[in-house]
């Protein structure tokens, strides 16, 4: 950025209040957004600092409490199986998407398996037989099978004896009555839409896990 005084640096995390507040300033904006960065930084017993100099640029800093995985295990509802053993296989084509929701799976205690495309999604789920398959339906295509949409990756998993009874939930961003019909009609279970509550999403895998192990 432009960099600011020092004897600006103090107005900058007051709330709408800007560095340049002429009538011809070049930069928009209402002045909150500093001020909301320090509000929810210090909500979770953060700090924010910043060091700058005029003409060079900013560099601001925020501060979190690190809060151990093993406080949080013994918060993980148990609805009396062992999520320790629960092997979950995630299909998702957004590395944020995936490492977040991968790594609440595995707070929780679930085993998580990665696939990058629905070739990987068949082949992984023949391999390991996870008690579930979480898969977005817009994944990237194999340069080995170009056709394969996540369409035709449930018809396939369905179709093999290995796979056709693993509970099968469908992630998407873009959800729609029609393409929630398609994928139930090819065998999904259930169909999510983005964006995507972790917590309730454990719940409901716990749910179909337990219905599976009763079966």
């Amino acid at each position: 950025g432009i960099g600011i005084a020092p004897q600006d640096l103090h107005k900058l995390f007051q709330t709408f209040v800007q560095i340049d507040s002429s009538i011809d300033r070049h930069y928009e904006g209402t002045g909150l957004g500093l001020a909301l960065v320090k509000q929810i930084t210090e909500m979770h017993n953060g700090q924010v600092s910043v060091e700058s100099s005029l003409g060079l640029g900013s560099c601001f800093t925020i501060t979190l409490p690190w809060i151990q995985v093993e406080e949080q295990l013994d918060q993980s509802p148990n609805l009396g199986i062992s999520q320790s053993s629960c092997c979950i296989l995630l299909a998702e084509s957004h590395p944020d998407s995936a490492a977040t929701i991968a790594d609440y799976l595995q707070i929780s205690n679930f085993e998580v398996i990665l696939a990058q495309d629905g070739l990987a999604v068949i082949q992984q789920a023949i391999a390991h037989r996870p008690q579930l398959i979480l898969m977005n339906l817009q994944l990237p295509k194999s340069s080995e099978l170009p056709a394969l949409d996540g369409l035709e990756v449930i018809r396939r998993i369905r179709a093999h004896p290995d796979t056709a009874s693993i509970p099968l939930v469908v992630l998407t961003a873009a959800a729609n009555l029609s393409e929630q019909a398609s994928c139930l009609s090819v065998g999904a279970n259930d169909y999510i839409a983005k964006p995507i509550r972790l917590k309730q999403l454990v719940s409901l895998i716990q749910t179909y896990v337990e219905i599976r192990d009763e079966n």
